[in-house]
């Protein structure tokens, strides 16, 4: 989501900066992030299989996305009629069509996965401590097998030991 949230920002610095500036190469360069954070968001889509609600925000971020390509689009062919000057005053920079919307929903994307990170993180780390407490009671349990098993062949030595010693005499 991050990786997106940049790709989307420079789609957006490039639609400003060819406002600034007239430059065409800002128009590309523009385009090129656009098809870009729509590889982006397939992959995330592909990522988020399991969850219908990151799902769900994420293709609310693909609508979100192509509103604003298609405002920066029209505003490019405004410029073309009125001038850039009544090309920046019409482009919104914030609000319903900005780039914002986009944000926001990218940032819930990533604080829920986050979440869920840290509620695996959570679960690893139970599981990492039963696992210690099982690896330390079976090394014990272990140990213990071993020193019965050794006692036992001590007593088994002696016994035959006294046998031996008894068939001698």
């Amino acid at each position: 989501a991050i990786e997106l949230e940049n790709v989307v920002l420079v789609m957006e610095a490039s639609q400003r900066g060819f406002l600034i500036s007239g430059q065409k190469q800002f128009l590309a360069n523009r385009d090129s992030s656009h098809a870009n954070a729509i590889k982006l968001i397939d992959e995330l889509l592909d990522v988020a299989v399991d969850n219908p609600y990151q799902i769900l925000r994420i293709k609310q971020s693909r609508i979100e996305l192509d509103t604003r390509y298609s405002i920066m689009k029209a505003n490019t062919n405004f410029s073309n009629d009125a001038g850039l000057a009544a090309a920046r005053l019409r482009f919104p920079a914030d609000g319903k069509g900005s780039i914002e919307p986009i944000r926001d929903i990218l940032a819930a994307v990533r604080l829920e996965e986050n979440r869920l990170l840290n509620a695996r993180l959570q679960i690893f780390s139970e599981r990492r401590e039963q696992f210690q407490w099982l690896l330390a009671i079976s090394s014990a349990v272990a140990f213990a097998i071993l020193l019965i098993c050794g006692l036992v062949l001590f007593r088994q030595l002696a016994m035959s030991e006294q046998i031996a010693y008894q068939l001698e005499q």
